[in-house]
Parts: C-alpha cells; sequence; structure tokens
C-alpha cells in the first residue's frame, strides 16, 4: 500500500505539467534556461527510489541500465547538464531539449524528467510518507519535509549526498532542530530510526545499528 501512495505521489507531479506546447530549451539560449532553470529527475528514478527505498540502491539500478540512460537534468543559466550528484553538472548536454510545464524531455528519449522542488521534497515523498506507529504507541506521519509525532511536527529535509551516508541502507533525514535521524527499512514497509553521533575528530557517525531508537510500523 505504502508503495502504491509513494507512487502516486510520483504520478500527481507529472499530473501538473501546464496544459501548452512544448518549448524548446536550446544551450546557449540565455532566455529559455533563465526561464526553465531547475533539477530535472527521471520518473523512472523517483520509482526506483520507492521501490528500493533507498537512493543509493535506487541509484545502482539505474547505472545497471543498458544502454546507460542520464537519472537526473539541470538546466542552468549557463547551460544544460546531466548529472549524478544532485549538485554538480556532469555532461553537457549539446542537443535542445523540450520542456512542458514541469516535464523535460531529451531528443530521442522517451524517459520523462519531472522538475523536482529545491529542498529535495519529492525525494523525500518518494522515500517516507504515509501513517506509522512506534512501539511506544506514538503515531508518526510523514508529509512534504515534515515529520508529526504525535501533536509535535518537526521540519525535515533529506540530505541526498549519498557520499555523505553511513551506509547505502541509510536515510538521513536533518531536522529543523539541528538533531539528525538516520532511516532503515524493515520488512512489510516499516522503519527503523536510529540517532547517530557526530564524531568531528574522525569526520564519521557513531551509530549503533543493533539498537534502534524507534521502530515503525505501518497503520492499516
Amino acid at each position: 500500500m505504502f508503495i502504491t501512495q509513494r507512487i502516486s505521489v510520483l504520478a500527481a507531479l507529472m499530473t501538473m505539467a501546464a496544459q501548452a506546447h512544448a518549448a524548446p530549451v536550446c544551450p546557449k539560449d540565455k532566455a529559455a534556461l533563465q526561464r526553465y532553470e531547475g533539477e530535472y529527475a527521471s520518473t523512472r528514478l523517483l520509482e526506483n527510489i520507492s521501490k528500493e527505498r533507498s537512493v543509493p540502491r535506487a541509484i545502482a539500478v539505474e547505472m545497471a541500465t543498458k544502454p546507460a540512460q542520464p537519472y537526473v537534468v539541470l538546466v542552468t543559466t549557463e547551460d544544460l547538464y546531466t548529472s549524478s550528484t544532485w549538485h554538480e553538472p556532469d555532461a553537457v548536454i549539446t542537443e535542445c531539449v523540450e520542456v512542458e510545464g514541469n516535464t523535460l524531455r531529451l531528443k530521442n528519449n522517451a524517459q520523462a524528467f519531472v522538475r523536482v522542488n529545491d529542498n529535495h521534497a519529492d525525494y523525500f515523498n518518494a522515500l517516507l510518507s504515509g501513517c506509522f506507529t512506534d512501539e511506544t504507541g506514538a503515531p508518526w506521519f510523514f508529509t512534504s519535509n515534515a515529520v508529526a509525532i504525535g501533536p509535535l511536527k518537526h521540519a525535515a529535509t533529506l540530505l541526498m549526498d549519498r557520499f555523505e551516508l553511513p551506509d547505502e541502507n541509510a536515510v538521513r533525514v536533518e531536522r529543523g532542530d539541528g538533531e539528525v535521524w538516520f532511516f532503515r527499512p524493515l520488512s512489510k514497509n516499516g522503519w527503523a530510526v536510529f540517532m547517530g553521533e557526530w564524531l568531528a575528530d574522525d569526520e564519521t557517525w557513531q551509530i549503533d545499528w543493533a539498537k534502534p531508537w524507534r521502530q515503525l510500523t505501518p497503520k492499516p
């Protein structure tokens, strides 16, 4: 059910595209680049993030695709790029792309790319959504870049840089108050939640993976 919920969120992103003619966006066309500036993720990547419940594993699925296909497109005020790190360009796109509403398409590529929010809310929704209960009986509710635990609502931001994750099975969420949560998938769409301690001298997180702080079970 929860995978279906997350995929429905992704489908909603597609329907947000305006009903207008596709506009060409070409390299060096400063006006068009500025108008459509942003990050565009392939719908396939977002679906794989939901299914794999892990950004690194979803990327591994993407990288195993043959022939290789880009999964993130960056439109900057300077040029068009593909990207594998969300914030740094990899390769320049030399041909025009088409943008219709929030949807971008590359030439000779049927894959659709959907414009995502700067705060990674769309990736957050692909990973974490729905209602859960922890072992203390407290309800957890995930919404766009927020986590409510009972009456307390926390702003939350998903960290997308996979090189800053303690391992590929962890989802790192930074709360608005500076605290950091790590989520690991459990069976039956549950989550184990961990609190970590940052060791500045070693530049690493100390996390006891054998002792989750909370264990979340989906509400029926």
